[in-house]
């Protein structure tokens, strides 16, 4: 677990993640996020990460609840994704939009960074992508979902478009490129301080530990995870999301 490069072709660092094998260029895979919002919402415009995001504690500042996607992506994306990540945020007027800035509350601002009304996203990026960073539980994976590539996953399509740097042209005269991710559905919502944090997490603290302890660490919560979410034996981490 956790040494699974997905430059080289893995579909997901950690296998807990992969919810069915790859099969035909498509990776099959869970990702995450953090939220207040306590109802399904689709993962499209947002960023997420891998199972490590999901568990660290920094994840858990970003609001109550964690949402557990099953989503499609063409491996060759993943392969290529680490230059193309994107932040994606929440515009008040014209909802999620991935690169169009950090603050995206007013026109004037969209407008400068190359997103302008009346149809921002229609100037926001179109290439799934992701970052690493590192916090407690260790190194993860963050991800970039944009809408302009949602759809039907082609890897070959997915490869062309790679290729040929179809990313650097994302205007409303250039085409969209919706081949590269798709969401099967929402798994879980899961409430964190009822479930994460008391059935979860190991309590233990991760400042001043090594590699090998945070790893050990992780891999215990993962297991946890497993039995009280996926397997469904602790009533207060929920139901399957319907």
């Amino acid at each position: 677990e956790g040494n699974r490069p997905l430059e080289v072709g893995h579909c997901a660092t950690y296998e807990f993640d992969m919810y069915k094998p790859e099969k035909n260029g498509i990776c099959y895979v869970r990702t995450y996020k953090c939220s207040d919002m306590s109802t399904s919402f689709r993962v499209r415009d947002q960023n997420t990460g891998d199972i490590s995001w999901a568990l660290d504690k920094e994840c858990w500042h970003y609001g109550k609840y964690l949402h557990v996607w099953r989503v499609q992506v063409a491996k060759v994306s993943l392969m290529n994704g680490s230059r193309h990540y994107k932040q994606c945020n929440r515009s008040p007027k014209y909802g999620s939009l991935c690169d169009c800035g950090l603050k995206v509350d007013t026109d004037e601002k969209l407008k400068k960074q190359g997103c302008p009304p009346p149809r921002p996203w229609e100037y926001a990026a179109n290439v799934f992508g992701w970052r690493t960073k590192q916090y407690q539980t260790g190194i993860f994976h963050q991800f970039s979902f944009p809408r302009k590539a949602m759809g039907s996953v082609d890897p070959q399509k997915a490869a062309e478009f790679l290729n040929e740097k179809g990313y650097k042209k994302h205007g409303p005269k250039d085409g969209d490129a919706t081949f590269q991710w798709k969401q099967d559905r929402t798994e879980f919502i899961v409430d964190i301080a009822a479930c994460l944090k008391k059935h979860v997490s190991t309590g233990m603290d991760l400042k001043d530990a090594s590699d090998d302890e945070r790893k050990d660490n992780l891999g215990e919560m993962i297991r946890r995870f497993q039995r009280a979410v996926v397997d469904g034996e602790e009533p207060e981490c929920g139901k399957p999301a319907q």
